[in-house]
């Protein structure tokens, strides 16, 4: 049941990095639009650590 739910976690986790990600690269098209994103910078990279511990528990 844990195992399931780190799972799923997980996957939300990288999905969420991954449209913050794409939202970026969009982004610096417009200088008016990076400035939330790098406000949501310091979550982002607070919750990488947790997805390495994750990938560790797994195997």
């Amino acid at each position: 049941m844990l195992a399931e739910d780190r799972e799923k976690a997980s996957e939300a986790r990288q999905i969420v990095i991954h449209k913050i990600a794409k939202k970026s690269t969009n982004n610096s098209i417009s200088r008016k639009k990076v400035s939330p994103f790098h406000l949501c910078q310091p979550g982002v990279i607070s919750l990488l650590p947790y997805a390495v511990v994750d990938s560790a528990n797994a195997s």
